[in-house]
């Protein structure tokens, strides 16, 4: 028992010592950025399926949206990719 405890901590101080995340706890986005559109959309909610790639995004005025993770990107607070944000 006192090996399992031992090799437990070993390899939590393992992963936890490297720049890896092991649990994602960020669940909460404003907007989705589209990069084809190159503009943000402000969301009212967002899922992901847990065999795909794909994310379903609700927009604030209803409009239900299915896309590839590859596609946009789902953001908290300012956009880094929007032009307008850019040229500030």
């Amino acid at each position: 028992m006192k090996k399992l405890l031992i090799i437990v901590i070993f390899l939590l101080i393992l992963f936890t010592g490297c720049n890896k995340q092991i649990i994602d706890l960020k669940y909460k986005f404003d907007s989705v950025h589209l990069y084809e559109a190159k503009k943000c959309y402000k969301i009212k909610s967002w899922r992901d399926y847990d065999d795909s790639d794909q994310l379903q995004v609700i927009l604030e005025d209803g409009t239900t949206i299915v896309l590839h993770s590859t596609d946009c990107a789902l953001i908290k607070g300012d956009c880094p990719f929007c032009e307008e944000n850019n040229n500030e």
